[in-house]
């Protein structure tokens, strides 16, 4: 049930304007409405929770009191510019905030947000065990489900041994009809498909993504100076009838020249990829050096995030059937900040969703949510641009650009990322860990309850995915022999 109740609401502002016209000169203004509410639906026994919601500007200072009671704020004026709705989630809540968490507020354009605390269900003896199992003769390194359309909707893609670069390396698949029964034991699955790569193989498949409409990625990762095709893109026709002879493009580890006494690769060593609504594929490479004309960068491996655009991508692709067309270098290299040891990318559903980055373990872990990164085109002068996302001053991140960094005891070693609903998914897994962290899209900070950990999971987790009914899937590798791989449905 969704409970509302009208509070007197007063607050007080506190603006620092940085960027302020000459004297006599009026700063232009819109309006924001915020409206709380509490939904208990799905645990209607759960504590009222602890709201506290503010308002920040683009430098991140706080320009509105926190509002602390349910129901609709007065509406305040604030000057043209973007916003963040803060809405730290309490302990056993969630929170949905629409339309979005950003608001941009134009002259005399109001604006209107709801934020949601929704209560989460709740999760008996701390731990979930999976309650269906598939097994594997390959150790499970990613997993994405293929995207409505036609031929293989609905079809949960793996790829095999990503951690051991001397095994054996293919592609999986289970068909809808496999997944969708009970389950309740390891189950082998005949239909579980080797789609490719049944001999040892040194530059095993790592990664695997789909864009929105099924055309299939997949990522090699490898640490060689030499290795010069880290990701390969083929149709969806090629997915869905196992034919991974007919790449449409490669995107090689080109060469080029941020200055003339300089020249540098696009990648190094690749750990993750995601695919944005607007077909732009983002690529997360920790331990690439970000060489520029900046003198306290350049031979530093402080880590990249590039972006081939979809307009590359396509122009890429339309030199087939005669041969694969070649992207050699993205149109633009972020580098430093969140790339610095970066591990695993998601992107936030819709347009210009915001890009989610895990790096590090231990004490080092972090999550990083960045908003309004741009995904040019590659420039004629095939040199793409070079952005620092960790400044030092004077410089500053580029105009709208935002990086909420979260770190804290219950992150210790995120090795891959999903989005479900307004929730990040975080799987972690160490030599004592295997867990999956729930973090509201909205947080600021880490949530106060614990991780679930995944009882009677064998080997260590590397992978998840969502499907389209909201269920979590996650895979596993280093099993006992001869199924080393996991892929498990959680309840």
């Amino acid at each position: 049930m969704l409970r509302t109740m009208l509070i007197p609401f007063v607050c007080t502002l506190a603006f620092i304007v940085s960027s302020c016209g000459p004297t006599g000169t009026t700063t232009p203004t819109g309006t924001i409405t915020i409206t709380v509410a509490v939904d208990k639906t799905a645990n209607t026994t759960a504590a009222d929770p602890s709201i506290n919601v503010t308002l920040t500007n683009s430098s991140s200072t706080t320009v509105g009191t926190a509002i602390t009671a349910v129901g609709p704020a007065a509406a305040q004026t604030f000057p043209e510019g973007t916003y963040t709705v803060v809405a730290p989630a309490p302990n056993g809540y969630t929170v949905n905030i629409t339309p979005s968490a950003n608001i941009v507020v134009a002259a005399a354009t109001p604006a209107s947000v709801t934020v949601t605390y929704v209560a989460q269900a709740p999760v008996t003896g701390g731990a979930v065990n999976p309650a269906k199992t598939f097994t594997s003769p390959l150790g499970i390194g990613s997993l994405a489900f293929m995207p409505a359309g036609t031929g293989g909707a609905g079809r949960l893609y793996a790829s095999g041994n990503a951690s051991i670069a001397t095994d054996i390396s293919g592609r999986l698949y289970l068909e809808p009809s496999d997944i969708s029964g009970a389950g309740s034991a390891p189950v082998a699955v005949p239909s579980f498909q080797v789609v490719q790569g049944t001999v040892a193989d040194p530059t095993p498949l790592v990664e695997i993504a789909f864009n929105a409409s099924g055309v299939f990625y997949q990522l090699r990762r490898d640490a060689r100076a030499d290795f010069q095709t880290p990701i390969s893109r083929y149709p969806r026709t090629t997915a869905v009838s196992n034919n991974f002879a007919d790449e449409q493009f490669v995107i090689t580890n080109g060469f080029f020249n941020p200055t003339p006494s300089t020249s540098d690769r696009s990648l190094t060593a690749p750990t993750d990829m995601a695919v944005d609504a607007s077909g732009n594929l983002w690529v997360v490479d920790p331990t690439g050096n970000a060489r520029s004309w900046r003198g306290d960068v350049s031979g530093t491996p402080a880590g990249r995030l590039v972006c081939y655009s979809a307009a590359d991508q396509s122009a890429a692709s339309t030199t087939r059937p005669t041969a694969p067309g070649t992207v050699g270098t993205p149109g633009v290299i972020y580098h430093d900040g969140p790339a610095a040891g970066a591990r695993t990318i998601v992107i936030e559903p819709g347009a210009g969703g915001a890009i989610w980055i895990g790096s590090g373990t231990g004490a080092n872990a972090r999550l990083h949510r960045v908003t309004s990164l741009a995904c040019p085109n590659l420039p004629t002068s095939q040199d793409p641009q070079v952005v620092d996302l960790a400044p030092t001053p004077p410089a500053t991140l580029p105009a709208g650009v935002t990086i909420r960094t979260l770190s804290g005891a219950s992150l210790v070693g995120p090795v891959d990322l999903a989005v479900s609903g307004s929730n990040l998914l975080v799987a972690q897994s160490n030599a004592s860990t295997n867990n999956i962290l729930s973090v509201a899209l909205s947080a600021t900070s880490l949530p106060t309850t614990n991780p679930t950990t995944l009882n009677g999971l064998s080997g260590n987790i590397t992978s998840l995915a969502v499907d389209s009914g909201g269920k979590i899937w996650v895979g596993s590798s280093g099993a006992a022999a001869p199924n080393p791989g996991r892929i498990y449905q959680l309840p």
